[in-house]
């Protein structure tokens, strides 16, 4: 009953084996799907990532961006995460979600993320494309291009996050990805939750990153520039969520074991 393979990442990372010793050395990377926070926008694309730097040096009162990168991926439709940072240091402050998912032809991108400006530490980002037939989006780029701002003096990393809200040992706010069949991506314990490889970044306020981290070019000016589009309020996000279902079920806002389900988040 499924309307599409599964995916076929087998024969590529072979080639790619195949072929290592003629090409020059590269960071280590899992097979299927990985996400990653790139410190730096240099070179970034919606469909195209340049060098990955994980440190970035900023003053106090700056803004800077870092880009959420989706690699190897098939056929993604919708997904959330959550950013871990530290509020005392840095808040975000703008996001653009309509990247590497608008960049395919039809693609009709709606943005649920939590509203900024946001300190709480704790930063939702979420979107699914609308598109009717749908048109979901295999390959690397750039997921989101998040800004923040440094708000006081010091370091903290930003990490892709998680909660137990329950107490049960088990997230309830997590990384999550589906195709356009609705079915999770990169969830090998059959929690619906993504459990590839993240790798997080991190920010030096007023002072260096630390050796041996590859530090990104710093902001030349406090301007977001993310050309993300103005909020749609309370009715906007209602009508978002009528669509999501319309989908198939809220592909994007249910998670959760089968035998306990969650319903959608509050996005704000």
């Amino acid at each position: 009953m499924w309307k599409r393979l599964t995916f076929g990442l087998s024969a590529a990372i072979a080639i790619a084996a195949a072929t290592a010793s003629l090409q020059l050395p590269s960071p280590a990377r899992a097979a299927g799907p990985s996400l990653v926070i790139d410190a730096g926008t240099s070179g970034n694309q919606a469909n195209a990532v340049g060098t990955i730097e994980n440190c970035i040096t900023v003053p106090k009162d700056t803004e800077f961006q870092m880009d959420v990168i989706v690699r190897d991926v098939s056929d993604l439709l919708a997904w959330e995460i959550y950013l871990d940072y530290d509020g005392a240091i840095v808040t975000v402050t703008d996001q653009n979600v309509k990247l590497f998912q608008q960049a395919n032809l039809g693609s009709s991108v709606l943005d649920i993320s939590e509203r900024v400006p946001d300190g709480s530490g704790f930063h939702h980002l979420a979107a699914f494309d609308s598109s009717d037939p749908p048109t979901p989006d295999s390959g690397t780029g750039v997921l989101a291009r998040v800004t923040f701002k440094a708000v006081g003096s010091g370091d903290t990393k930003i990490q892709f996050g998680d909660r137990d809200l329950d107490g049960d040992g088990a997230p309830d706010k997590a990384t999550l990805m589906r195709d356009s069949d609705t079915r999770p991506i990169g969830d090998t314990n059959g929690d619906s939750l993504f459990d590839g490889q993240s790798t997080g970044a991190e920010v030096a306020v007023d002072q260096d990153c630390p050796a041996g981290t590859v530090v990104a070019p710093a902001p030349e000016s406090a301007s977001s520039g993310s050309g993300s589009l103005p909020w749609i309020i309370a009715g906007g996000v209602a009508a978002a969520v009528v669509l999501v279902s319309g989908l198939g079920g809220a592909v994007l806002l249910s998670r959760r074991r089968s035998r306990r389900a969650v319903v959608a988040d509050d996005a704000s």
